[in-house]
């Protein structure tokens, strides 16, 4: 019958509770820079939302000041097109004007002044 060695079980016992604690210290290696990257992201999205919500804000202050923009560019494209309406009207009874004028003259016999 094959004899028990009880030094070398007691080695191999050992060698395999070495081999453990090696892969639970990698193991809690592991988990500590899982931990101290999950913590610098929650600081990073923390200060990313600071400036969104700081950026919103600024945004709401900026909505009254570009609808009044937005409202005076509209004035002013309303002002211009009736500026050129205007004048357009003005050159229609001018030469109205005119012609009405060469015509009594042309009917009058008159020469024109």
């Amino acid at each position: 019958m094959a004899e028990f060695n009880s030094e070398a079980a007691i080695a191999s016992i050992a060698a395999k509770v070495d081999n453990i604690q090696l892969t639970l210290a990698r193991a809690d290696e592991s988990r500590r820079v899982v931990y101290e990257r999950l913590e610098a992201f929650a600081l990073s999205e923390q200060a990313l939302s600071t400036r969104i919500e700081s950026l919103e804000r600024e945004l709401a202050k900026m909505a009254p000041v570009l609808a009044d923009y937005l409202q005076k560019i509209a004035q002013v494209k309303g002002a211009g097109m009736l500026g050129r309406m205007l004048w357009m009207f003005g050159g229609v009874i001018l030469s109205a004007a005119v012609s009405l004028a060469s015509f009594w003259y042309w009917i009058a016999g008159k020469p024109t002044p």
